[in-house]
């Protein structure tokens, strides 16, 4: 009985892909016996390893995110009215909201008075934050 045969092997071996991702196995475990030192690598055969993966292998530095995150477009007026609604259903979430807030940004309170012109710099945060 004959042997059987890819598609792949008929027509003249495997891949491209499969071959690169062959070669590129081999030197990462060329680069790992050395690290691990069952094997000797002069500093020229570690260079060209390291130049031949580079080309092949994508590096995290180079890799750009293409993922778009929906909330990064909500427009600030969205999210002022979200933010009103939750406090008239539950009046207590502006506690914890303003504790958020004065645990990521101490002066935001102080700024916010100041702006309004309500106090003196350095009176507003005092009683806010006993």
């Amino acid at each position: 009985m004959a042997a059987r045969t890819s598609k792949a092997t008929r027509k003249g071996g495997m891949p491209d892909s499969w071959k690169d991702k062959s070669r590129v196995s081999a030197l990462a475990n060329l680069l790992a016996d050395h690290a691990a030192g069952k094997r000797e690598l002069s500093s020229t055969q570690i260079k060209s390893i390291e130049i031949i993966l580079s080309k092949t292998v994508p590096n995290l530095s180079s890799i750009e995110q293409r993922t778009i995150d929906e909330r990064d477009a909500i427009p600030e007026n969205q999210i002022v009215s979200t933010l009103t609604s939750l406090v008239a259903a539950s009046p207590n979430v502006i506690e914890t909201l303003l504790r958020i807030i004065i645990q990521t940004d101490p002066g935001a309170i102080e700024r916010v008075k100041l702006s309004q012109g309500q106090v003196e710099p350095d009176a507003a945060v005092g009683p806010i934050l006993q």
